[in-house]
């Protein structure tokens, strides 16, 4: 399935998706998600950042945010 169609795919109503903003500290991580929820939700969720989909983790590298997000210091 090629990224446009799974996007859309996603947000068809019968799928739920939270927005959700974090501060960026000068780490070269963010914790996002605690281990037991990625453990009991990791087959049923994902993150869609910037058109790029990773899936579901507990942290979200440094690396992987754009450079505008980084000067603004969240994501």
């Amino acid at each position: 399935m090629n990224m446009h169609k799974f996007i859309k795919y996603l947000f068809n109503k019968s799928h739920e998706i939270k927005k959700m903003i974090y501060k960026i500290s000068d780490e070269d991580k963010i914790k996002i998600f605690g281990e037991k929820f990625v453990g009991n939700n990791g087959n049923k969720c994902l993150i869609l950042y910037k058109d790029k989909i990773f899936p579901l983790q507990s942290y979200f590298l440094i690396k992987d945010i754009d450079k505008e997000d980084k000067d603004n210091k969240n994501i």
